[in-house]
């Protein structure tokens, strides 16, 4: 059920409306909580770079044990809901199987070395095995603890019940250590705890990838006249890999600062068509698009070998511009607090 059925709130939330009966598609994106330029916001983002300040700092001093006791902890966090937890992969978030292995690919890491990685969200374009939904782990562990106080506040803004749960969170003054403590948070159907995530927090990491990393920068600093991306893209030299786009980073660093310029402008402008009111429900209709994604991967692996149709999706875009005409019939509609 989602969370507005369940807490039978009307209008429109802060919070990512997810249904607690299913993982929702979507990744904690640090690069949205870069651009939100919230007081929240900030605060999420200084606890994510003094994480990465620590990460560094033992990096330089070699120091293994420490860096295993920052990255033993990341698993996914299934109260947020947040990305897709198929049955047939065989981890869960960073913990705990493969820890050993993204250890050894950061302390071998040459970008890291050179500071290509800047920030937690670059392991995404450097290091091999590294993909929005660690990142969207490590991210919901680090500020987990800021997340449930963000919870809080919206349960008191609407009126929804919470219960008591001893949770583990990473300490401000030391993230080397973490500490239990007693938090309220809401429920689910069943009484598992519930953290809502602020809307402006997530995305779909398709913008901020490897892969277009080398697509929109660095194939577009080697064209010439007469050649085109294909072309370059099938040749020797041209490795299709993390280590040529390691490799281009470092000769040019500025490619990777036009990129993340470009990047970040995007995501500006991404948040302001989340706030314009006739483009509020524009996440929403993101997160069907994923869902579908997702629904026709389930039925690919199970064999059936579905593709995308040009009649189902048609039918699927014109059932939402249904649902967002309805909704916008609620123009200057608040969610309202229960009574």
């Amino acid at each position: 059920m989602e969370l507005i059925g369940l807490f039978k709130l009307d209008g429109v939330v802060n919070f990512l409306n997810v249904d607690t009966g299913r993982d929702t598609p979507l990744y904690i994106d640090p690069m949205m909580i870069r651009v939100s330029e919230s007081v929240f916001g900030k605060e999420c983002l200084t606890k994510l770079d003094s994480f990465w300040k620590v990460v560094r700092w033992a990096l330089e001093a070699e120091a293994h044990g420490k860096l295993q006791k920052l990255f033993s902890h990341m698993k996914e966090e299934n109260a947020t809901h947040l990305w897709v937890c198929f049955k047939k992969l065989s981890w869960k978030g960073v913990w705990p199987k493969k820890a050993n292995d993204l250890l050894d690919a950061i302390i071998g890491s040459n970008a890291i070395k050179q500071g290509l990685v800047a920030e937690i969200l670059d392991m995404n374009l450097f290091i091999e095995n590294i993909g929005p939904d660690n990142i969207s782990d490590m991210v919901t562990n680090i500020i987990k603890r800021e997340l449930c106080i963000y919870t809080q506040d919206q349960c008191k803004q609407y009126g929804i019940p919470t219960k008591q749960f001893n949770m583990w969170f990473y300490r401000n003054s030391d993230l080397l250590t973490r500490k239990r403590l007693n938090t309220f948070l809401p429920t689910d159907e069943k009484g598992k705890p519930l953290i809502f995530v602020p809307r402006i927090f997530v995305s779909d990491y398709r913008k901020y990838s490897w892969r277009r990393y080398f697509n929109l920068t660095i194939l577009d600093s080697k064209l010439t006249e007469g050649t085109t991306k294909r072309e370059l893209k099938n040749s020797y030299h041209l490795r299709y890999t993390l280590k040529y786009i390691e490799s281009e980073s470092i000769l040019n660093i500025g490619l990777l600062k036009k990129f993340k310029e470009r990047v970040y402008t995007e995501f500006k402008e991404m948040l302001q068509i989340y706030w314009t009111h006739d483009s509020v429900f524009c996440l929403d209709f993101r997160i069907g698009k994923a869902m579908l994604r997702y629904k026709v991967f389930q039925e690919a692996i199970k064999g059936l070998k579905v593709k995308y149709s040009p009649e189902r999706m048609e039918k699927f875009v014109m059932k939402q511009k249904e649902i967002i005409q309805v909704l916008r019939q609620t123009k200057n509609t608040k969610a309202k607090p229960k009574k």
